[in-house]
């Protein structure tokens, strides 16, 4: 578009350029110097519409422009001028008078024939022009009063009172968009007669409130869990009143949000308040997962805190990014073997993130001399699809694969997890595979209901465990030595339990029972738990079980979290009787916990007469070793 093309205003003929020059800063801010430079340049660049107003510098600006267009062809530029403010204050104001922001008389609206054609005379004069193009309202949007109700101005009304009676005289107050709900609005009616003034009245008008706050923002955004959004915010007063507010947001639950400012004063018009508002999402964790390319919507809420009522709304949406996370659930801490047969551990993964991921793994040995593992991944397919929170289970078999191996010979397996598709780095498991005498790195679970395979409440458990050598094997056939390494340890205070009893037998030679007394469990023949007792004789590779029967407690004596941990010591006679060459390990016992709801007793009170009514008393004990769950019926 040329700025400098003319274009006609409406259908008045009137033409005038694209581009125009405003008088505020020509009046009011520009010096004497600067107004003459400036409109002389753009009536040479061709600008040819002028707009001023009384108003603009009290006449200056009007002034300013008639020292430059007037020595210019009149018929080469259209200009444009206002009246509705007068410049000299008349006392008294005429009846009328319209109300302008903040009930302001130092210039006052006035809009009666009389006045509009005194203040366009004063623009002429001051202008230095025979005529104007353009004759136009200045600031109509104010509160105009009149004897009228049509929304025409009548400012003076003639009516004849009786001696001794009383009349009724209307007055019409207009409020346009422009009048303001917190100013002071007053105007005066004065009663003349014979052009002598007999009386004059004050009357204020209250304009209602208008609230109406316009939002400048961005309302779309992207965002990851746990992370901080910076929301910036411009206010936009459309209303008729100062408003003093506070800036809230409803989120969904564990939203958090906070605001920079509060108590935030707001006049009407359109440069505004900033603010900013943040809000943090909720972080990736266990029932709290905000799925990926889910749209969440948070309303945000301005509130005058002066009334206390919500005068703007909005809402925004925020779309969930994808974040990819996989999380180690369980992984062995070491894979122990014997040479006899292969061994299987099991590793746990789970997806941590937002949205679905498929996964691929492989795996790399480290050892001294190749080929004396051999690794085996259990796993129905080479990939893994994992929904939001889903775990897979990838089971690792390790089988010797040699006839020389020896106590603690070992080698690195790294598990590698990889994610297909997406940027996210590989997971790289690692876990040390150890030849060892002795199977018991894994707990125990007991069960107080059972299964039981040697008794009352007696649980048997076979640790497998071979005679391999330290170095170079010896052919030789040897009977390993057994023993108790130190007191079994109760996984909770003995003194605290002394109806829950324990009962051990190792291997039919060592039997232990559980005590009130330190160190919380005792043998009836101590010596041979300490000293030690032989297993069957084998030759190098070959061995054989170590039987641990185990009696339980009643389940009514049940502790929470009972268990024992039993550190027993296999020896070879052969080798130096020094802590170097024993094998220690240590069987864990673990008890499930469990709540078990028991019928201990069933008791009538009264008479049992046919066709008679009693009441019977059911006594239920919590048999297990958790807490029951609140709620639970007994029916």
């Amino acid at each position: 578009m040329d700025p400098l093309e003319l274009a006609e205003i409406g259908k008045t003929g009137l033409k005038v350029s694209r581009l125009g020059v405003g008088g505020v800063a020509i009046g009011r801010t520009a010096t004497a110097e600067e107004s003459d430079e400036t409109l002389k340049r753009c009536v040479e660049l061709g600008v040819r519409y002028f707009d001023t107003a009384p108003l603009y510098g009290g006449g200056v600006s009007e002034k300013r422009y008639g020292e430059v267009l007037s020595a210019i062809p009149r018929s080469s530029f259209t200009i444009s001028t206002k009246v509705g403010r007068l410049l000299e204050a008349p006392a008294p104001t005429p009846v009328g008078a319209v109300i302008g922001p903040g009930g302001s008389s130092d210039m006052p609206y006035i809009y009666d024939y009389d006045t509009v054609m005194r203040v366009f005379e004063g623009s002429l004069k001051r202008s230095n022009l025979d005529n104007v193009d353009i004759l136009l309202i200045h600031d109509p949007d104010s509160i105009q009063v009149s004897f009228a109700d049509d929304g025409t101005v009548q400012l003076t009304k003639t009516q004849t009172v009786a001696a001794g009676s009383q009349a009724i005289v209307r007055v019409y107050a207009l409020a346009g968009t422009s009048a303001r709900a917190d100013a002071v609005n007053k105007f005066e009616v004065a009663v003349s007669s014979d052009e002598v003034e007999m009386a004059r009245s004050g009357i204020t008008v209250q304009v209602n409130p208008f609230h109406f706050i316009i939002f400048q923002m961005n309302k779309e955004y992207n965002a990851v869990p746990g992370q901080t959004l910076n929301v910036p915010i411009n206010l936009i007063n459309n209303g008729n009143l100062l408003e003093v507010v506070n800036i809230t947001a409803l989120t969904p639950e564990n939203w958090n949000t906070s605001v920079n400012d509060s108590n935030i004063a707001i006049e009407p018009g359109l440069q505004g308040s900033s603010v900013e508002l943040s809000i943090t999402l909720p972080p990736l964790e266990p029932g709290s997962i905000l799925a990926a390319d889910e749209i969440y919507e948070v309303t945000v809420r301005v509130l005058n805190i002066t009334d206390n009522i919500l005068i703007g709304t909005t809402n925004i949406t925020v779309t969930i990014l994808p974040v990819f996370a996989l999380n180690i659930i369980s992984q062995p801490d070491r894979i122990a073997v014997l040479p006899s047969g292969p061994r299987t551990a099991q590793y746990q993964i789970e997806n941590a993130g937002n949205a679905p991921v498929t996964i691929t793994f492989d795996w790399d040995l480290q050892e001294d001399e190749p080929g004396r593992f051999s690794i085996s991944l259990n796993a129905p397919t080479s990939t893994i699809n994992l929904d939001i929170g889903e775990s897979a289970t990838l089971g690792v078999t390790v089988s010797p694969q040699k006839n020389d191996h020896f106590v603690g010979e070992d080698a690195t397996l790294s598990i590698l997890f990889t994610a297909l598709g997406i940027d996210l780095d590989p997971i790289e498991l690692t876990t040390v595979i150890q030849i060892v005498r002795v199977h018991a790195d894994d707990a125990y679970e007991l069960n107080a209901d059972g299964p039981f395979d040697c008794g009352t409440s007696c649980v048997e458990i076979q640790i497998p465990w071979q005679h391999v050598p330290t170095g170079v094997p010896n052919p030789s056939a040897v009977a390993y030595n057994l023993s108790l390494a130190s007191d079994p340890v109760r996984l909770v205070d003995y003194w605290s339990h002394p109806w829950t009893n324990w009962a051990f037998d190792i291997d039919g030679r060592c039997l232990l029972v559980s005590s009130e007394e330190a160190p919380g469990i005792g043998s009836p023949d101590n010596q041979i738990c300490t000293s030690g007792f032989d297993l069957d004789t084998v030759t190098p590779y070959a061995g054989g079980t170590i039987t641990l029967q185990v009696v339980l407690p009643d389940k009514k004596n049940l502790a929470a979290g009972d268990g024992w941990d039993i550190e027993l010591r296999l020896k070879n006679p052969n080798e130096p009787d020094t802590p170097e060459f024993w094998t220690d390990f240590t069987v864990q016992l673990r008890m499930t916990e469990a709540s078990d709801p028991l019928i201990e007793s069933i008791e009538f009170n009264g008479t049992a007469v046919e066709g008679s009514q009693t009441a019977v008393t059911v006594r239920v004990i919590n048999a297990g070793n958790a807490m029951m769950p609140i709620g639970t019926d007994v029916t």
